[in-house]
């Protein structure tokens, strides 16, 4: 039997294996980055930032799990122009 990929809301227990994962999907793909690239952020870091996100009603994060691994992440965000939003759309090269 075969698993389902799940699409979900990160929890703040993903920190760790969100961050390897985009730092998977950097190395694999010449457009996908991220802005605070040169700068990392530890993992308390990010899991703050994954509650903030998850309360923002003008932000999306998704992940893209297959069991307990995560295998993908897509994001909505707010630009400068107001209704007008930028989507982000990364899975490993692998899936």
């Amino acid at each position: 039997m075969s698993e389902e990929v799940a699409i979900r809301l990160p929890e703040a227990t993903d920190a760790a294996q969100l961050l390897r994962l985009l730092t998977q999907l950097q190395r694999e793909s010449d457009t996908f980055t991220l802005a605070d690239a040169d700068d990392p952020i530890s993992v308390v870091q990010e899991a703050d930032q994954l509650e903030q996100i998850n309360q923002s009603p003008t932000h999306l994060l998704l992940v893209a799990s297959l069991g307990d691994r995560l295998i993908g992440v897509l994001s909505i965000a707010p630009t400068p122009q107001g209704n007008v939003g930028e989507l982000g759309i990364a899975i490993e090269k692998a899936y």
